[in-house]
């Protein structure tokens, strides 16, 4: 068979909607099957799926329609809750499905790329070829192949579909089952993600370009007010269960300066659209420090010239056209760094691609409708043999379908998707900390280790990473380090209960092993100070107590451990007897000035 006949069987399979169809959902399928046979991965996994009792029982419903998603009280998203609840329910806490629904959701969004393309455009040749890039573009590889991009892959799908239904309501008016279908989908997108809020502004839009030619009434407007409705609703029910923090820009200048960073990000994220050779997870970039920054300006430069030529051609262009590059800008408002900070780290932003999941529909609609007219163009100009450009749009394909199951392939072992991305991001705290998470996880402690002091070498006040380093030293024996680690958080935050549980943790290993040393060593008394501390530390003042009255007895001078059962006496309400040891600690020789003042600042605050 030759490739003629090749391109006429594929063109006349296109032609017919469920062949496209089949097409588009058997090679999106195809070249993100590689990653189903990955565990949960360290990133988000745990916390949202594995370590979650919520999603584990039914019963929790009602609190997961009510807490925030995080648990940080900024993002309200109990559909991807609900849908975890049911994969445990259904298959227990089996990743492989978990995978399976993320390509599932992934291949329907891809359908209704199709679907929505074909209402804008006869040639069901650009519907196919918008849907069948939109299923196996390796941009989208980030969001499918991380269950932790479940919220955009939920919320893109209802987003997709409820646009869907309102452009079929807006063309038989008589057929009020659309809008509601449109409404119903509108909510459930809200309810997987916040970035859903730009729906309202999307059909406004599309509604005002392709009304204002036949002359635009108020009352083409009145089912939009709907969606604003239900947008109120929406914000006035988060209010009401308090999920409402938002990370706003601190100020008008560090906007700005975030804002151009966007910008530049967005001629990576274009080129990565054409030629995705560095795709990597949780990409970020450094946010500009100065407006006298070349990059700066030469990034202003280049949108304000883009700018420009839309606005010179705008005659040229149809109001499809028009409105696929307005619905590109308009879904990427929200990470765009004007109203809400979206960063990785201090002085970075987050450029992530799955930033550009649902943007995306605009970008592959308006190159499927070039390249359909590029053909046609060729046709007659016969610049380029047919048989040629075919053969180049198959290349370009398949380029894009290797590179899409090399993205799956690099996230189907998580050290090996998270070593790509530090190759080209060596200094993204969010990676190193998966990193070294996923190390410990295959007990290379050691390993884990160096990545965790690399993060606190970057940010000292990191808390998880401070938290993981004791973790991984007591798990390679060294527990002492590990509790001066611990020592060093001053504020735990939301991780306040994983560093208790790990001082716990970690004073019972610590107690063990002095409790074999005392059986070596029983009149030890540097041992028996150092079960005080231990105690101490745990909240078992009875047994400090005892502890270091046994040391002392074996070396009466023992400065530090007089001064630690002075201090024990004093949490125990006995007053006189603190007194008078604090007072002992001043007559004896030896430890530092520090340790004598702060014993004297002690007898003055003794009643």
């Amino acid at each position: 068979m030759n490739s003629k006949i090749i391109f006429n069987s594929f063109e006349k399979l296109i032609a017919e909607r469920l062949g496209a169809l089949l097409v588009i959902v058997v090679l999106g399928f195809f070249t993100h099957s590689f990653m189903v046979t990955d565990s949960f991965k360290t990133l988000d996994d745990n916390f949202s799926i594995v370590n979650n009792d919520l999603v584990k029982d039914a019963r929790h419903i009602p609190e997961i329609l009510t807490s925030s998603y995080f648990g940080r009280n900024a993002y309200w998203r109990p559909l991807v809750m609900l849908s975890y609840l049911a994969e445990v329910q259904a298959f227990g806490l089996n990743p492989f499905y978990f995978y399976l629904t993320n390509i599932t959701l992934h291949l329907c969004s891809s359908i209704f790329v199709y679907l929505i393309a074909g209402l804008f455009f006869e040639r069901r040749s650009i519907a196919f070829a918008a849907g069948l890039l939109f299923a196996v573009h390796p941009i989208h590889w980030e969001a499918v192949s991380n269950i932790s991009g479940r919220a955009i892959l939920l919320s893109t799908l209802f987003y997709f579909a409820s646009f869907y239904f309102f452009v079929l309501f807006d063309r038989a008016r008589s057929r009020w089952g659309y809008l509601g279908a449109s409404l119903a989908c509108f909510g459930l997108s809200l309810m997987s993600k916040e970035s859903a809020m730009m729906l309202p502004v999307l059909v406004t839009i599309y509604l005002w370009l392709f009304k204002k030619e036949k002359g635009m009434r108020l009352k083409e407007f009145h089912p939009v007010l709907a969606f604003f409705a239900l947008l109120a609703g929406y914000l006035l029910l988060r209010r009401a269960l308090g999920i409402v923090n938002i990370f706003f820009i601190t100020s008008l200048k560090h906007s700005a300066l975030c804002f151009f960073t966007f910008l530049r990000s967005l001629l990576t994220h274009i080129r990565c659209f054409v030629y995705p050779h560095d795709l990597h997870f949780d990409r970020s970039m450094a946010v500009y420090t100065s407006f006298a920054d070349a990059r700066l300006w030469l990034t202003f430069f280049i949108f304000v010239m883009a700018v420009a030529v839309l606005i010179h051609q705008r005659g040229k262009l149809s109001p499809a056209a028009k409105f696929f590059v307005a619905w590109f800008f308009l879904d990427l408002f929200p990470v765009s760094q004007v109203l809400v900070s979206i960063g990785t780290q201090l002085g970075r932003i987050s450029t992530a691609e799955h930033f550009l999941y649902s943007a995306s529909v605009g970008i592959f609609t308006l190159a499927a409708a070039s390249l359909a007219w590029l053909y046609e163009k060729n046709a007659h100009t016969k610049a380029v043999s047919p048989p040629v450009l075919k053969f180049v749009y198959a290349a370009a394909l398949i380029f894009l379908l290797l590179s899409t199951i090399k993205q799956n392939i690099f996230a189907s072992n998580e050290l090996a998707m998270l070593k790509e991305s530090l190759r080209y991001n060596p200094d993204n705290i969010r990676i190193l900390d998966s990193y070294g998470f996923a190390l410990a996880k295959e007990k290379r402690f050691d390993e884990a280790e160096q990545f965790f002091r690399k993060i606190l070498e970057i940010n000292p006040e990191h808390a998880r990473s401070r938290i993981s380093l004791g973790k991984v030293l007591c798990d390679q024996g060294r527990c002492a380090e590990g509790m001066l680690e611990y020592e060093k958080i001053h504020d735990a935050d939301e991780f306040a209960e994983l560093l208790e549980q790990n001082k716990k943790a970690t004073f019972a290993i610590v107690l063990k092993e002095y409790t074999s040393l005392l059986e070596r060593e029983p009149e030890n008394p540097r041992v028996h100070y150092s079960m005080g501390i231990v105690y101490a530390k745990t909240g078992r003042l009875n047994e400090a107590a005892d502890a270091f009255k046994r040391a002392i007895a074996l070396e009466p001078q023992f400065k530090e451990a007089v001064f630690n059962l002075a201090n024990i006496c004093e949490g125990l309400g006995e007053k006189e007897r603190a007194r008078e040891l604090y007072t002992q600690v001043l007559s004896m020789p030896g430890a530092t000035k520090e340790l004598d003042d702060y014993t004297a600042s002690r007898l003055q605050e003794l009643p």
